[in-house]
């Protein structure tokens, strides 16, 4: 029985490491994300080869990239990195941040700015 729940882990392992290296393949091919790194405050940032990166809670990421599996999300913490002061928490500036640098969802936000209501970031697609 023991034996057989271990089999039963590794191969889960397997399965979310496939889906991993999968997802990654094609966030490399798409948009060159080379790196991806969650935050101690549970923002992942997705980094990008020029040096451009984004930055979102890992709630709304799915949102961004709505041709990912919901699944991948969920592993993410078993394959990449952990940090700590990323843009999202210590600048406000993520996908799902307003522009003004409030830290407040775009809709939601009520600093009354030019920029209130627009999103910080925008994913693009590499050139």
């Amino acid at each position: 029985m023991i034996v057989a729940r271990k089999r039963n882990a590794v191969s889960l392992k397997d399965e979310g490491f496939a889906l991993y290296t999968r997802v990654k393949q094609y966030l490399y091919t798409r948009y060159r994300i080379n790196h991806i790194a969650i935050c101690a405050c549970g923002a992942v940032t997705f980094e990008r080869e020029q040096d451009t990166s984004w930055s979102v809670s890992i709630e709304n990421a799915p949102c961004f990239f709505p041709e990912l599996p919901r699944e991948f999300f969920g592993i993410l913490d078993g394959f990449v990195g952990e940090y700590t002061h990323c843009n999202h928490c210590v600048n406000h500036w993520g996908l799902d941040l307003c522009a003004c640098g409030s830290g407040e969802d775009p809709e939601e936000c009520e600093e009354n700015c030019p920029e209130c209501g627009l999103c910080s970031q925008y994913v693009r697609e590499a050139a």
